[in-house]
């Protein structure tokens, strides 16, 4: 028998017999006969050994013998106490000791309380044997996880206190690792089985209604069936069968759900990791929850206990919160982000983790500011929906602060870039980061001023004394450089997958069933979704409140009056106090000298301003450090002075049964010595501090020639020592520094100040937002993107424009042709001209294609910016719209390259300039200039216009080059009329007005041999059209064949001429079947052909219309035209061929 053996064990030890353990041994022994009566197999533990899994015949329940293990437990003797805590875990693994009875000492509390007490007491601190530490981690780790014997509440906070001992004192590295593996698998087990249980009662409840809702529907059907066959009675009876079906699969999805009232717990504020003060105030809906919540508490309480300033890595306190900030990112990350504002985790990491974040996350420590950032990064993916203010906060106060700060170092600002680089590398989250604070009317502009942030820092050369710099710290400059780069590319790409991802989900739900998308209304998310046009407003009203805020903060007076031009603030005495009480955004020296101002309007101002504040019942210490929280008290004596007569005449109207001042005199003569107080004390100018003596002899005979009582006076002292009266903190202005004229010795000094200062404003700040819950809105519009790009496009221009031209590093430039390529896809998803047209123009500028000296200067930079320029062309066709000039004369000036090229290959040269030219000859920008003009086919109907103006444009500058005319865009023009001729007609039309006017132009080319070019081009394109054929009454046959009427018309040139009846020759006898209405073109063409003076030209037209006679099988109107024309042959103008006058009637 397996227990048998285990006593057995324990019992056989020689140290037992000694006299402090004759305790043990006889419980062993009493066991040992207890046991006897107990028939089981024989046990293969006989022989002293303890690692077989006994079998179902040797399963005892071992609850009743618990004694012998638990004295066991308690022995100095190292080796008994680890064969106890061996066999312990043994009996836990193999189910024979459970302990979910009643203890027998202490009913209140099950056995397997006593059970994990006994093992944790076996550790004593850092002195206890290393073997022992293992054992009580196995021992643990068991009882935690095994499906038995089950451990929860205070009980598993002892357990997880425990493994924190043994991490923090251990002094081997292998009980250090295992302590950390066991909290971490008991950690993740506590929280996957909450997880899990909450899993499995949802979908038992949705297969609870989804099965009598089934049910329902059979029955009901065979009701109605068998309805008209029975009697009434049976049809009651029937139906009451159903209703009893019903409710009983009622009652037990109700009754699968338990609610917990944990107000019974026990309060230890002394120990963080067993504290349960504010758990009374939850309700969990199981035991698990209540686990889960109780050890992310712990957690976070550890996590946020101080540590001191020696930053010595071994400390315990640093390892503790090290390892607590561990835990808890391991815990957000496994969380799911669709947990309830109501759940209890939720609710401990608004009222808990939070304020814990604040500290750490503006640590000294770079390792506990780290894993901070890392936890925060988690929040804002998963849990944003339930901290909208929290997170407000942390942007705010902390990341933005970090990054604008000059004092903090490096490496801090590193950590910082990479955290917003991950969140900018989620497109929900940013834009949902511009909805719900950019587009409020007091939230901080968090999008705005990381894009700021991120552009200086991207474009800042040095961040350092540059005359003590390292070239370790330049390449750490360089990273932050880099990384904010990186930022910036990874919120335009952010921008670009938003829309696509919209439009996709969009796109999914057009194809849902009615009955889905009611189902996913009454199952709609948390988070709202107002219309585009209410951002936009609101946006537009913050953009005006801030002018405002900003002109006040110059002249108060032209902000107030700019704000009521607006219609954003009144024009009454109360609308004005009301504001400046409320807007936390004015500068507060600014605030408190308008106030003071001795001008009547200030004056009623400040009467309003006063008179909204309530003193009633307040301290009158209290009392002044409200009505000093909002505003500075200004310098000048007079000021002071109006407001603070002002102060005291309210606090004595909110308190006339106060009965301390005989008037409002003395409360102004208080108050006044109050403020000189907290200057006294705690100016570091003032080295003489006042004593408390002093104090109540400079307020004697205030109140009204008689004395407040001196302890009031005393008990004023000790306050204001303890806690001097400063504004509310994050309202005042951080002075910001030059890091180019500090040392580093100033610099951390200034650092540690600023980190402290952050620290307290964020911590008071997440504070007050706990207390309140804002409406997070979740982003669906498109249209957000909008003006979040005319936030981002100006700065990352100049930052990718600055880093392409300044630096040759690979991973530099290809980053910023990356934010090219994402901001024109971004700016022509939504037709935003102006900025598509700046990327462009400026991507074709670095390709140096279009500067002829500067080819000689081409890098593997401006190689890429062609290919990109290519590829840009290729995705963003349908949107590029004027654009495509500079895509379309780039590859102009690149055909030039390849000539250049091939030319320099011949001649075997080498170099940069030869290898620049030949490199545009490769294989990928070839294939991909033949995809531009090959892809102009999927081109929409609106993007082609565009696309053969531009094409037309180029081919023109090509003509009427100095150098020569050049036919490359011209023999392009030929291959997209291809291409596209298979459009519908409307559209061909569209295109072939401006295709033909170009070939107009073409056509009478000075230079006969461009002439003669387009001429050809003409007649191929011709003969492709024509084979399409046309119906009758349609005239797009004789629109496509006018530019050889025009060129016939206008070009001069015999050859030209001649060429175009040659044309028109080649075409009639190819296709005379499929003309229809060209024959008006054709005909046109050989009457003017008729007045030349050239026979050659005539002889060549009457030739070709006499074949028409002879072969063509016309229609009258066509009859006609010909005999017309045949006419104007015969003029006296020049003598016809012989065989022409043999033809004369």
């Amino acid at each position: 028998m397996f227990l048998r053996a285990a006593i057995e064990q324990i019992l056989s030890d020689k140290d037992v017999r000694r006299k402090e353990h004759a305790q043990l041994k006889k419980a062993c022994e009493t066991a040992l006969e207890q046991l006897k009566g107990v028939r089981a197999e024989h046990s293969p533990l006989s022989n002293g050994g303890t690692n077989i899994l006994p079998t179902q015949g040797d399963f005892v329940n071992a609850d009743a013998f618990f004694l012998p293990f638990e004295l066991a437990c308690q022995s100095k003797t190292p080796r008994i106490v680890a064969n106890a805590l061996d066999c312990l875990q043994k009996l836990i693994a193999y189910g024979h000791l459970m302990g979910q009875t009643p203890d027998a000492a202490n009913p209140e509390r099950l056995l397997v309380d006593r059970i994990i007490e006994a093992i944790c007491y076996t550790f004593q601190g850092p002195h206890t044997d290393d073997n022992v530490q293992l054992q009580i981690l196995k021992g643990l780790l068991t009882a935690v996880m095994s499906a038995t014997c089950e451990v929860h509440d205070k009980t598993l906070l002892l357990c997880v206190k425990t493994c924190f001992n043994i991490y923090l004192t251990s002094k081997t590295p292998v009980n250090n690792s295992t302590a950390k593996g066991t909290l971490t698998q008991i950690i993740t087990h506590v929280f996957e089985s909450m997880y899990a249980q909450e899993d499995d009662r949802l979908s038992r409840n949705f297969m609870d209604e989804t099965d009598d809702e089934a049910v329902k529907n059979i029955v009901d059907s065979l009701v109605n069936q068998v309805v008209m066959s029975l009697e009434e009675s049976d049809v009651e009876s029937l139906n009451m069968t159903v209703e009893d079906g019903e409710t009983g699969a009622s009652l037990k999805s109700s009754a699968s759900v338990k609610h917990l009232n944990v107000s019974s717990l026990q309060h230890d504020s002394l120990d963080p990791i067993n504290s349960n003060d504010s758990a009374d105030a939850l309700q969990f809906a199981s035991v698990h929850q209540k686990d889960a919540y109780l050890l992310l508490r712990a957690l976070c309480r550890l996590a946020d206990k101080p540590v001191q300033d020696n930053r010595d890595p071994a400390s315990h306190e640093l390892r503790s919160k090290l390892l607590s900030l561990e835990m808890i990112l391991r815990v957000i990350q496994r969380s799911p982000s669709n947990l309830t504002s109501t759940h209890c985790i939720t609710h401990c990491i608004r009222h808990e983790l939070c304020t814990a974040l604040s500290r750490n996350a503006l640590s000294p420590e770079v390792s506990v500011f780290t894993r901070s950032l890392a936890i925060f990064v988690e929040l804002v993916d998963k849990f944003k929906i339930h901290l909208k203010r929290q997170l407000e906060v942390f942007f705010k106060e902390i990341i933005i602060s970090m990054l604008e700060s000059a004092s903090s170092t490096i490496d801090r600002r590193l950590e910082v870039l990479r955290t917003v680089a991950v969140i900018c590398d989620n497109s929900q989250c940013l834009v949902d980061i511009y909805v719900n604070y950019d587009c409020h009317l007091t939230g901080a502009n968090i999008f705005r001023d990381l894009i700021e942030n991120l552009g200086k820092i991207a474009m800042e050369k040095h961040f350092t004394d540059t005359a003590h710099v390292t070239p370790f710290v330049k390449e750490r400059e360089k990273e932050m450089r880099l990384l904010a780069l990186q930022c910036l590319v990874g919120v335009l790409k952010c921008l670009a997958d938003f829309y696509l991802e919209v439009v996709g989900t969009k796109s999914e739900a057009k194809g849902h069933s009615e009955h889905n998308e009611s189902s996913a209304k009454e199952n709609s998310p948390l988070p709202t979704s107002p219309t585009v046009s209410q951002f936009s407003f609101l946006r537009q009203k913050k953009e005006l409140i801030e002018q405002g805020i900003e002109l006040f903060s110059r002249k108060p007076e032209e902000g107030i009056r700019f704000l009521q031009e607006k219609s954003i603030l009144g024009t009454s005495v109360t609308d004005i106090a009301k504001f400046i009480h409320e807007e936390d955004r004015l500068d507060k020296t600014v605030v408190g000298d308008y106030l003071g101002d001795g001008k009547d309007r200030n004056k009623e101002v400040m009467f309003a301003y006063v008179d909204m504040i309530d003193f009633h019942s307040i301290d009158f210490v209290k009392a002044l450090r409200v009505f000093l929280d909002k505003f500075r008290l200004p310098g000048e004596a007079q000021k002071i002075d109006r407001l603070m007569e002002k102060f005291a005449s309210r606090y004595c109207d909110c308190n006339p049964s106060l009965g301390l001042f005989a008037s409002a005199d003395t409360a102004y003569v208080l108050a006044y010595s109050i403020i000189m107080l907290t200057t006294d004390l705690h100016s570091p100018q003032v080295r003489n501090k006042m004593t408390k003596g002093q104090y109540v002899t400079m307020n004697s005979g205030i109140n009204d020639h008689g004395d407040l009582p001196p302890e009031y006076l005393e008990s004023i002292y000790d306050e204001i020592a303890q806690n001097e009266i400063k504004m509310n903190p994050g309202l005042t202005k951080r002075v910001k520094q030059n890091a180019s004229v500090i040392n580093d010795r100033q610099r951390r000094q200034i650092e540690n100040l600023e980190l402290e200062t952050i620290s307290e404003t964020a911590h008071a700040l997440l504070v007050a937002a706990t207390q309140q819950y804002t409406q997070f809105t979740s982003a669906s519009h498109v249209e957000h993107v909008i003006p979040m790009f005319q936030i981002v496009w100006t700065p990352c221009m100049a930052v990718f424009s600055t880093g392409f031209k300044d630096s040759d590093d690979e991973i530099v430039w290809k980053l910023c042709l990356s934010g090219f390529r994402y901001a024109i896809r971004v700016a022509c998803l939504f037709r935003m001209r102006l900025e598509r047209d700046a990327y462009v123009l400026a991507l074709a500028s670095f390709t140096h294609l279009n500067m002829k000296t500067s080819i000689s200067s081409m890098k593997p930079k401006n190689i890429e910016s062609i290919k990109l320029l290519l590829v840009v062309g290729d995705e963003n066709g349908d949107c590029l719209h004027e654009s495509w000039h500079e895509v379309l004369k780039c590859i102009s000036h690149l055909e030039v390259a390849q000539m250049l090229g091939q030319n320099v290959y011949a001649k075997n040269s080498t170099g940069n300039y030869e290898r620049a030219l030949q490199e545009t000859s490769s294989q990928d920008i070839v294939v991909a200039v033949d995809k531009i003009f090959q892809g102009s086919s999927r081109l929409s109907a609106e993007a082609i216009v565009h696309f053969v103006k531009a094409i037309c444009a180029i081919s023109q500058e090509e003509l009427h080059m100095t150098e020569g005319p050049r036919m490359f865009m011209l023999q392009k023009i030929v291959e997209i009329s291809e291409y596209n001729m298979g459009r519908i007609r409307i559209q061909w039309s569209l295109l072939w007005n401006i295709l033909g006017e170009h070939f107009n132009k073409v056509g009478c080319h000075p230079v006969p041999e461009v002439a003669e070019v387009a001429v050809h081009a003409l007649r191929q394109l011709s003969r492709k059209f024509l084979e399409r054929g046309e119906l009758p009454n349609f005239r797009f046959q004789k629109d496509f064949l006018r530019p050889f009427e025009v060129i016939m018309h206008k070009n001069r040139s015999l050859t030209i001429r001649a060429l175009v009846i040659e044309c028109t020759q080649n075409l009639v006898d190819g296709h005379w079947m499929k003309i229809r209405s060209g024959w008006k073109n054709v005909f046109a063409l050989f009457t003017a052909a008729a007045a030349e003076m050239d026979s050659t030209i005539v002889n060549a037209a009457f030739k070709t219309t006499r074949y028409i006679v002879a072969v063509v099988n016309w229609r009258i109107s066509v009859a006609i035209t010909c005999v017309m024309t045949v006419a104007r042959m015969f003029s006296p103008k020049i003598s016809p061929q012989p065989w022409i006058r043999s033809k004369k009637p």
